[in-house]
C-alpha cells in the first residue's frame, strides 16, 4: 500500500508559537482539512478530519501547501520506530511547498501569491548555535510535522525567515 499525505496546517500544541498555539479564524468554511495522525501505527491510522486554520500572527507568513513530499521521518513518527518524541495527534508533513496566502504583521520581502518551500526546521534564531549561523544545531528546534503543524493539511503558519523562494516553472 502507498503513503497518503494531504496538504498545511493547524494551531500547534504547547512549546511556543510555532511548537503551539497560534490564533485560529475560519477561512469561511469552519477550519481546514489535513491528514492527521491520531496513534501510531500503518497509514490507515492517518484520519481526513477538520483542523484549526492557522493566522498569519507577527514575523509570519501563511502557506498554501500545494505539494508535500513524504519524508522517511514522516513514516518513522507516524509508525512509531522513530527516536524522536511525538506529541499525538499531530499534522506531518516535514517537507511542503505552495504559495503564500496571508502574510503577517511586521514581515517584509513577501507577498501574497509568492511561491516557496520553507524549510522544515525551525530555529530559535536565540541560542548559541544559532548565533554562531548553525541553526540545524540549535538547542530549542522544532520542525514540521513533529511540534510544529506539517504540510498534510491545506494551510501552514510559517515562521517568516524559513520560506525559500521557487525559481519560476515549478510546477506544484
Amino acid at each position: 500500500g502507498g503513503e497518503q499525505g494531504g496538504l498545511g496546517g493547524e494551531a500547534g500544541r504547547g512549546g511556543g508559537r510555532w511548537g503551539g498555539g497560534s490564533g485560529c479564524r475560519s477561512r469561511g468554511h469552519g477550519g481546514v482539512e489535513g491528514w492527521r495522525c491520531q496513534e501510531c501505527g500503518d497509514a490507515g491510522v492517518l484520519v481526513y478530519e477538520d483542523a484549526p486554520d492557522p493566522v498569519a500572527g507577527p514575523g509570519e507568513v501563511v502557506v498554501r501547501v500545494r505539494a508535500c513530499g513524504i519524508n522517511h521521518v514522516d513514516i518513522d513518527m507516524r509508525n512509531g520506530s522513530s527516536r524522536i518524541p511525538l506529541d499525538l495527534p499531530v499534522t506531518m508533513g516535514m517537507e511542503f511547498a505552495g504559495e503564500i496566502a496571508e502574510v503577517g504583521p511586521g514581515v517584509a520581502g513577501w507577498s501574497v501569491g509568492d511561491r516557496v518551500s520553507p524549510v522544515f526546521h525551525i530555529h530559535c534564531k536565540t541560542c548559541a548555535m544559532c548565533a554562531l549561523g548553525e541553526h540545524q544545531h540549535c538547542r530549542n528546534i522544532h520542525m514540521f510535522g513533529i511540534q510544529s503543524p506539517g504540510g498534510y493539511s491545506e494551510y501552514a503558519a510559517v515562521p517568516a525567515w524559513l520560506p525559500v523562494p521557487l525559481p519560476d516553472g515549478t510546477h506544484l
